[in-house]
């Protein structure tokens, strides 16, 4: 069967109200028009489409399924990739580099003791640094996706989830630092400088963590020249 581009027209419209996101969506339409190749031109375009979608994914119902195991794919992947990326300084030998950054960060810590509200702003500021790690390709579609009805990618839907942890953990760090604030002090005194240290150099991985992350998605989603 040849298609014409009214019929592809219609087939990206028929799918786009059915599916969410865009690497299905995708994926799902190559599937269908490869399929569509092989079939009788006598067949009229939308039982074959029907019929493909019957045969090859089991009813346009069962699309929805396909993105859920999908989702929970990509999840899985993201997750432990970013968590391998972490634990990695904390194995050898990459945990004889994170000694060394605790015993800089730890110094340093020991010298701006008389200046607690930079040891404040630190850890609460640093994990925000990770939103400049979004890849641009994510971050344009899911304004887009806000603000008009273009699809999401999936990836990069995990993808900001994911880093929103370390964010979290900035949250945490200022709830903590507060929690302790003394009177007379504009931020806790009582805070042990290993403990802040051990907050600040956390960051500082799950911050490298998600560059790595970052790193990975790029080379999976640019393809080369």
């Amino acid at each position: 069967m040849k298609l014409t581009a009214g019929q592809k027209h219609q087939l990206k419209q028929y799918l786009w109200t059915g599916m969410t996101y865009r690497e299905t969506y995708e994926e799902v339409y190559d599937h269908i028009i490869t399929a569509l190749e092989n079939k009788a031109d006598n067949i009229p375009f939308q039982d074959a489409v029907n019929a493909i979608i019957r045969e090859d994914f089991g009813g346009l119902e069962n699309l929805n399924a396909l993105e859920s195991r999908y989702r929970k794919f990509i999840f899985k992947e993201l997750v432990g990739k970013y968590a391998g990326y972490f634990t990695g300084f904390l194995k050898f030998p990459l945990v004889c580099y994170t000694a060394i950054v605790f015993a800089i960060v730890y110094c340093i810590v020991l010298k701006l003791n008389t200046h607690p509200l930079i040891l404040e702003l630190v850890p609460v500021s640093l994990p925000y640094l990770c939103l400049f790690f979004i890849p641009g390709r994510y971050h344009n579609n899911n304004l887009s996706y806000l603000f008009k009805s273009t699809k999401k990618y999936l990836r990069g839907y995990i993808f900001t989830k994911i880093i929103w942890f370390p964010l979290g953990l900035c949250l945490c760090s200022s709830f903590l630092l507060i929690m302790n604030r003394k009177s007379g002090y504009v931020v806790s005194v009582g805070f042990e400088p290993a403990l802040h240290t051990v907050i600040i150099v956390a960051e500082v991985i799950l911050l490298v963590a998600v560059f790595k992350l970052r790193n990975y998605e790029l080379k999976l989603t640019i393809k080369p020249e």
